[in-house]
């Protein structure tokens, strides 16, 4: 009998550390969920974010949010002369206090890193980029897109229902099957007053950006980590296309992460 329980604890002990390191390897491209928001109309509860792992480094992973959560004006709904950069925007501020806070446990927030976040500027325009900042949640920059997002298909982003619900700047084609968004990235565009967005069909990005008078669709992205298995535990799936069909009730993937504690 004692010799069947030491049997059971060493198989049990290889199952959890063939987790771990199965945890380590999770590719570039495949789905997680972690941390909760409103996706659907129902605003009595809270879903899961999934997120697409667009980068690795060492013990860490970069993820971006699968859907756009929400619109949103980049700074205000009025028109200012007063130069505007990453570093100043009302934007910025609300995705590092209010969504950082309120979508993500304290237990999910140890896996989150405080990264330091280059803000270039405009390479074609000149324009200022404003000072480097230090940011748990962030948007990306054009240079971050054309490196990490190759595929035009990751790069095509639909609302979640929740964000629909303005129903703003969404492009609908049924013979493609598709509904995208334009989405916000933090590089400036060529004027102190206009900031980059990637489009809604070709998934390109105009230097010359957009009016910061019209509100756009967030798409988050942030540095977590992999190591921190007290906290967080991953398990993924290979993302799939963005594309979908209209008529189909259900738009989610299987689950494929699991945030240990809440």
């Amino acid at each position: 009998m004692r010799k069947l329980v030491s049997l059971l604890i060493m198989f049990f002990t290889v199952i959890g550390f063939s987790g771990c390191s199965f945890q380590k390897d999770i590719p570039v491209g495949s789905v997680i969920q972690f941390g909760k928001y409103n996706i659907d109309t129902d605003l009595s509860d809270t879903e899961s974010i999934e997120w697409i792992v667009i980068a690795k480094e060492d013990d860490k992973l970069l993820l971006l949010s699968r859907y756009a959560l929400e619109e949103k004006y980049f700074n205000t709904e009025e028109w200012s002369e007063t130069a505007v950069t990453w570093e100043n925007s009302k934007l910025r501020d609300r995705l590092n206090n209010e969504f950082y806070l309120t979508a993500f446990s304290d237990n999910e927030r140890q896996n989150i890193i405080l990264s330091h976040i280059i803000n270039s500027d405009n390479p074609e325009f000149g324009t200022d980029g404003g000072n480097d900042t230090d940011d748990y949640v962030f948007l990306l920059s054009a240079d971050e897109v054309t490196d990490y997002l190759t595929d035009r298909k990751i790069r095509i982003c639909e609302p979640t229902p929740y964000a629909q619900k303005t129903y703003r700047y969404i492009d609908s084609d049924s013979s493609d099957e598709y509904r995208s968004c334009m989405w916000w990235l933090r590089s400036v565009g060529g004027e102190t007053n206009r900031f980059c967005v990637v489009d809604t069909f070709a998934s390109s990005i105009g230097a010359n950006g957009t009016d910061l008078s019209v509100p756009h669709y967030v798409r988050p992205a942030m540095w977590v980590k992999t190591g921190n298995y007290k906290n967080y535990k991953f398990t993924a799936t290979e993302w799939d296309s963005v594309y979908y069909d209209p008529e189909e009730t259900s738009r989610s993937l299987p689950a494929t992460v699991v945030s240990a504690a809440n």
